[in-house]
């Protein structure tokens, strides 16, 4: 019975492994340097850069990163997969092929470098993946409202009767 526990043990230690979580493609990156039209590297101008997110085991988000809020604008996020190859050394995604070198992640798009980007440590800039709904906004009751404790009886329709006949 004891090698048996000693497998499940080893199981779950070697399990978040394998499914990608030390993935060196894992957290957040923002572009640094774009291919220019001359064909060398530039660095990014503008108040709005590509971003990514991998997210293991095989999760990427892509989104505009604003430098003034340091935040990804929520309308841009798409989601995709993504698959590692060569020894999980190169990531591909959509049209993207990726691979991080010297601490960057270098972007290709066919065999045209797209640029460079650089890890991005500390609060997600990411939104959520989930939204939660928002719940109903209803107002405190006004400190001087006064519900009735009993009732109120309505007059007898004889008396409305009456008074709308004068």
């Amino acid at each position: 019975m004891l090698p048996l526990h000693r497998i499940v043990l080893a199981a779950c230690v070697l399990l978040p492994f394998a499914g990608g979580c030390g993935s060196k493609f894992a957290g957040e990156w923002v572009q640094e340097s774009a291919m220019s039209r001359t064909g060398t590297l530039a660095p990014v101008s503008g108040h709005r850069r590509l971003a990514l997110q991998f997210i293991p085991p095989s999760t990427v988000r892509v989104g505009m990163y604003i430098d003034a809020a340091n935040a990804i604008e929520p309308d841009t996020v798409a989601s995709t997969d993504y698959q590692t190859i060569q020894d999980r050394s190169v990531a591909q995604f959509g049209s993207y092929t990726a691979k991080v070198d010297n601490g960057e992640l270098v972007a290709w798009v066919g065999s045209e470098q797209l640029g460079r980007f650089r890890r991005l440590e500390g609060k997600s800039v990411f939104p959520p993946l989930v939204k939660l709904p928002q719940l109903v906004h209803a107002s405190p009751p006004a400190a001087d409202l006064q519900l009735p404790l009993t009732p109120v009886a309505a007059p007898p329709v004889e008396a409305v009767a009456n008074a709308t006949a004068k």
